[in-house]
């Protein structure tokens, strides 16, 4: 397998993770978040993260929540990490927020040390976008989380509020983007009330802004 070396210590790109096999990555750590069901109300299943590498790829990481204690302190967003002692397993998660095969396990054997700022280049950020008119080829696909550009025309607050699968979202909004085609964007939970309405629409008034459809 081809792999990157520096300082005398070789590590693996994501593009060349392979499941059961024993490998060290340095990535920067771009995005984290707690994964919860929506039809349960047990909390969080899992901490995940997205994470970059030199290469500009991307790969989704993952604990137990039981854990989540004392990884989060390793594990901070923006950092630069190197680390090692992980399980790679195939990607068969129902929502990918990452087009990668595989996804990382962390566990408690896992070693993370954060590194100098300067010690490697590795880009801040990554996003895929497409265009209004590629959305309905994926729809029968629910894997593809995906990123688009657009205004926000009109935010509609649903008037039931309840949980479990039937409940309504807790926000939906419409959206244009810059050719004019429309669609509607609904979000659930607490990260619909999170959400700044007014800060929102005076904000789009002003062009396009990004959502992050992850």
């Amino acid at each position: 397998m081809s792999k990157s070396k520096i300082a005398d210590q070789q590590y693996t790109l994501i593009c060349q993770l392979t499941p059961n096999v024993e490998q060290v990555i340095q990535t920067r750590v771009i995005n984290i978040w707690e994964t919860k069901i929506p039809t349960k109300n047990d909390g969080p299943v899992s901490l995940d993260y997205l994470l970059i590498d030199e290469k500009g790829d991307v790969v989704q990481a993952f604990c137990e929540y039981n854990q989540a204690r004392w990884i989060k302190p390793l594990l901070k967003k923006d950092h630069i990490i190197r680390m090692r002692n992980f399980s790679v397993l195939n990607n068969l998660r129902r929502y990918r927020h990452a087009f990668s095969k595989v996804i990382i396990k962390i566990t408690r054997n896992t070693s993370i040390k954060t590194l100098d700022e300067d010690f490697a280049k590795i880009p801040r950020t990554r996003f895929d976008f497409i265009g209004f008119e590629v959305m309905p080829s994926r729809w029968p696909d629910n894997v593809q989380l995906s990123d688009i550009v657009a205004q926000v025309t009109v935010i509609t607050l649903p008037g039931h509020r309840g949980d479990g699968a039937k409940a309504p979202p807790r926000i939906v909004l419409d959206l244009k983007d810059e050719s004019g085609l429309t669609t509607k964007a609904a979000i659930w939970d607490d990260f619909g009330d999170a959400l700044n309405h007014e800060e929102l629409l005076e904000k789009s008034k002003n062009g396009p802004i990004l959502i992050a459809m992850k």
